[in-house]
């Protein structure tokens, strides 16, 4: 068994996505983008490569786990820049393609995963995330999301000019950009992942600090490219972090705004 430690971008993370959680009740710490990568609230929780490509999803296999983090920011009333514990994941079932997920998640009678790319399962609408798309990225289907790019959405190609988010251009066509963005992903990277869940907490995750990691690891690792952890270093601070947050009194997470967003 191999073990993983990843960050992911909540839904509490900007205001756009404060506005979802009041507007639709979402737990804060839900992934934000419209595909829910992880999608924390499935009954099998889901792992797939429209984040990572192939930096991550293709390494897993059953049995690994994986605990999801947040990014570091200042998530609380307190000044100081920290990670949150969201999710403690088992792999249970690893699928070669979103089509073949799909088909066991309804088998089984479970409602698909919003990660997963079937046609019968829409991105959410754009007021349910934090309204971005990824930076610095170069589809490998559709072209270039950045700067002046020409997009091809199902209803023909479209121009986008906003450098860091889609706010200004229309919801409808923002959404198309941002979906065909993960469709092309999902074409070039097939792996998706059904998890066990072993412990999530999306409203107050515990806090993890530098010293946290220390203890554990010697050192802070990296987050963004996932390591593989062979000897329970993970299991070891999921258990720290769990046991230190018993009693702990909870902060208010919901800042009117939160480090460096």
């Amino acid at each position: 068994m191999t073990e993983y430690l990843v960050v992911f971008q909540p839904l509490c993370i900007n205001g756009a996505g404060k506005k979802a959680i009041l507007k639709h009740g979402y737990p804060p710490f839900v992934d934000g983008s419209c595909r829910r990568e992880p999608d924390l609230q499935s009954d099998f929780p889901s792992i797939s490569a429209l984040c990572r490509r192939g930096k991550f999803a293709p390494r897993l296999k059953e049995g690994d786990r994986v605990a999801y983090l947040t990014v570091k920011r200042a998530w609380d009333d307190s000044s100081s820049r920290h990670w949150r514990l969201v999710a403690w994941l088992e792999v249970h079932e690893a699928f070669e393609d979103h089509r073949k997920a799909a088909a066991w998640y309804k088998k089984n009678d479970l409602v698909l995963p919003r990660n997963c790319m079937a046609p019968d399962n829409p991105p959410l609408p754009l007021d349910h995330t934090i309204n971005t798309v990824p930076k610095n990225e170069r589809s490998p289907v559709s072209g270039k999301l950045r700067g002046n790019a020409r997009v091809v959405t199902p209803d023909g190609p479209l121009r986008r000019t906003s450098k860091h988010s889609i706010q200004r251009t229309a919801a409808g066509d923002a959404l198309k950009v941002w979906d065909q963005f993960y469709k092309d992903r999902a074409d070039e990277h097939g792996n998706f992942l059904a998890c066990k869940l072993l412990w999530k907490e999306l409203h107050e995750p515990p806090r993890v600090t530098e010293e946290d990691f220390r203890e554990v690891f010697e050192h802070v690792p990296g987050l963004q490219n996932p390591g593989a952890y062979e000897k329970g270093e993970v299991t070891k601070l999921v258990e720290r972090i769990r046991s230190a947050c018993v009693g702990r009194p909870a902060r208010r997470t919901l800042r009117s705004s939160t480090g460096r967003e």
